[in-house]
């Protein structure tokens, strides 16, 4: 039988427990007034069994993904804390009823984050896409794909799915406004992300492999684009209109081609590089052709000539780094490098859990940045003796150390603390999470050695016999 929607509410405290109750309130506040509802509607919450009240269940799943522990260690830290003494099996189930849940309040809490004040209301978005790869324990590395959309004016998440390693990158898994600019790496078809673009009223600078598109003339004649990259200069950037065909919808649409070249160091530098890789992966008597791409870029825009020259969109490109940087900040904050799980269904609530846990942290350090924005005038120390030390420096904010910092704050947040005696109080609650069965096959080496040295002391010594 289903329960009521029950209260948030604190819930009577617990001798030797320390909550953050204030923080935590404040944190419920920021999800949709309907959190609760949903859990009830999509059967994440079925009858009050071990756990009182729907928050306590929303919380231990975030702590299981901010903290990064198993189901053991979820349900020690549920024990202590007074949440529910459920057993590792227990919380297992949990998580697999809440995953339509788990989805729902993703989408929820991504689509109702509300932009920076700092923001200039402009009519599109600028959007970096790009997929992540996940590995999960005994995988290939290519086991869960995490397909991103990075808002690169706001600086935060603003679209994601999660699929298995079987769903191919697109532009499909994305939502597109009117006026948008969507910046995607060679890993995103041309002629595919062209197409759906100009569906939904969005333009694109997209990266271009010549091994992956087919360029031709407004009269239908195939372009050599390695031709045209040879009689360009090194250190120089080009422009070409052309049409790329899509095979897939059958249809031909003009586009931009934009060429840029580093300097012939750099250029000299980034080949022997390519060259270094490929001899790494495929072994010395590799086909070393493919390296004389590196130092090149080629990219296909349907940005307008009079608002973004072919400079803008080659530097508007580059910032797509920045994506790369929140897959990094991502993976080592929650540690999203190595999944905990190995089915695709736990993989997949896992991530989203996650990734809820970045978005709450994503709100606050947005404030922290703004409140930032005021003390970047280092104090004066001492006389500056040297003329150049006397110009006015520039200091800009961390953004790795506040999400770094702001993570933290969220952990200790959610996690709470206990004493040594509420410890000792627990133990008989805690002997199912910290004691095991003996292993039938091979013994632990602890185990082991602490039998060996039990027997080794105990047995008589030769020459105190003979004495």
């Amino acid at each position: 039988m289903s329960s009521s929607v029950n209260d948030t509410e604190k819930s009577a405290s617990v001798q030797g427990v320390h909550w953050n109750e204030e923080d935590w309130q404040g944190m419920l506040k920021q999800l949709p007034s309907d959190w609760e509802e949903q859990a009830i509607k999509l059967k994440a919450w079925q009858r009050t069994r071990k756990l009182a009240q729907i928050a306590d269940l929303l919380r231990a799943l975030l702590v299981y993904a901010a903290c990064g522990y198993s189901y053991r260690q979820l349900g020690l830290w549920a024990t202590l804390m007074g949440v529910g003494s459920l057993s590792e099996r227990a919380w297992r189930k949990r998580m697999e009823r809440a995953q339509d849940w788990i989805s729902w309040l993703l989408g929820a809490f991504i689509g109702s984050q509300q932009s920076p004040d700092w923001l200039p209301r402009i009519a599109g978005r600028i959007l970096l896409v790009d997929a992540s790869r996940l590995k999960v324990p005994a995988g290939s590395g290519d086991d869960v794909r995490m397909h991103s959309a990075y808002d690169l004016s706001a600086g935060r998440l603003e679209q994601v799915e999660v699929t298995d390693r079987h769903c191919a990158e697109g532009l499909y898994h994305f939502a597109l406004r009117k006026g948008d600019v969507v910046v995607t790496d060679a890993g995103y078809q041309l002629g595919s992300s062209v197409q759906q673009g100009q569906k939904q009223g969005a333009y694109g600078v997209h990266r271009v492999s010549n091994h992956q598109v087919h360029l031709e003339r407004e009269d239908g004649q195939k372009i050599n684009v390695k031709r045209l990259v040879k009689h360009q200069k090194y250190g120089t950037v080009s422009e070409y209109r052309v049409w790329v065909w899509d095979p897939k919808h059958k249809e031909r649409f003009a586009v931009r081609l934009v060429i840029s070249l580093l300097p012939r160091k750099q250029a000299m530098q980034a080949r022997a590089r390519k060259q270094e890789h490929i001899r790494h992966k495929k072994g010395s008597k590799a086909n070393l052709a493919p390296a004389w791409w590196a130092g090149v870029m080629i990219l296909g825009t349907t940005l307008a000539k009079e608002q973004w020259s072919a400079q803008d969109v080659v530097k508007l490109y580059r910032a797509r780094w920045q994506i790369e940087l929140f897959f990094k900040r991502l993976k080592q904050g929650l540690h999203l490098h190595l999944l905990p799980v190995k089915l695709w269904e736990r993989a997949r609530a896992s991530v989203h859990l996650s990734l809820i846990v970045w978005s709450l942290q994503e709100q606050e350090a947005q404030e922290l940045s703004e409140a930032l924005s005021g003390l970047l005038i280092e104090p004066e120390v001492g006389l500056l003796q040297e003329q150049e030390e006397q110009q006015q420096l520039t200091w800009v904010i961390s953004h790795w150390g506040l999400a770094y910092c702001e993570l933290e704050t969220l952990r200790t947040l959610l996690r709470g603390s206990w004493t040594r005696q509420r410890l000792r109080d627990c133990l008989s609650d805690l002997r199912r999470y910290l004691v095991s069965r003996q292993r039938c096959r091979r013994l632990s080496q602890e185990t082991e050695v602490q039998q060996w040295l039990l027997q080794r002391l105990a047995m008589p010594v030769k020459g105190a016999i003979a004495a």
